[in-house]
């Protein structure tokens, strides 16, 4: 059996990826609405290699509960999976005007904005990310 972990929730699952959609997918069903089945989706769709659906379900998550920085994370990730830096980008600017202070958005924002070719934008953010969390 397959472990996936959901680093929203921080639950672990002891089952197959298929099997973890299926869960997703009912979870859905009952709850369209719920910000979190559709987290749950989005991630199990991430270890499924399905980017197209992680970045859908992530899209409708941040929809449903906008300011939640860590959606915005998820879906900054997954846009960068699927190639779309500029959708990449606006997910981890609003990450980090919801979480000034953490290091996390401002760290991938500074990854992304290095491999854009924007170098000094880039440094800015890592250095303070740096600072927030030397670790």
């Amino acid at each position: 059996m397959a472990r996936i972990f959901l680093k929203y929730s921080t639950t672990v699952i002891n089952t197959s990826p298929a099997d973890a959609m299926v869960a997703a997918n009912s979870s859905l069903q009952s709850t369209p609405n719920d910000p979190e089945a559709h987290y749950t989706r989005g991630a199990v769709a991430n270890q499924l290699q399905d980017s197209q659906v992680a970045v859908a379900e992530f899209e409708r998550a941040v929809s449903l509960r906008p300011r939640d920085y860590y959606l915005w994370i998820e879906l900054g990730l997954a846009r960068d999976d699927v190639g779309d830096q500029t959708g990449a980008l606006n997910a981890y600017n609003e990450a980090l005007r919801l979480a000034p202070f953490y290091a996390q958005p401002r760290w991938l924002r500074g990854n992304l904005l290095f491999r854009m070719g924007k170098y000094d934008e880039a440094f800015i953010d890592l250095r303070e990310s740096a600072k927030s969390n030397p670790e």
